[in-house]
């Protein structure tokens, strides 16, 4: 008997969000205590990062250098009315004054998301 762990490379890329992470740990788990061997078969992109559609669809990036977003930025963040709707189930959030308008938005610490959280 042996274990096998594999990636679908054709959904999402393969890659590993929790759902999948609960799987693979328990799989993993289970061959250890059964003294099995593990393969696993990785064709994968890496981990899918919890950017939750409700999210994805309204962040805002704070470049550096607007005019040169190659410079890198700074945080991603929310305006006012996005932070309201959002905060509960999908996101934490610090406000900060925008530094080119001085309205207060609000700065992504954790993405949770409504179907992950």
């Amino acid at each position: 008997k042996i274990v096998v762990i594999a990636n679908d490379i054709s959904y999402q890329s393969g890659s590993f969000a929790i759902e999948e992470d609960k799987v693979f740990h328990a799989a993993a788990k289970w061959a250890e205590t059964e003294g099995l061997p593990l393969i696993y078969l990785a064709a994968n992109s890496g981990a899918r990062i919890g950017m939750a559609q409700e999210v994805k669809d309204v962040y805002k990036v704070m470049f550096k250098d607007e005019d040169a977003p190659e410079k890198g930025f700074e945080y991603l963040y929310v305006d006012e009315a996005d932070y309201q709707r959002l905060s509960a189930r999908s996101l934490n959030a610090e406000p900060v004054p925008h530094p080119r308008t001085g309205a207060t938005v609000y700065r992504l610490k954790d993405v949770i998301g409504a179907k992950e959280g």
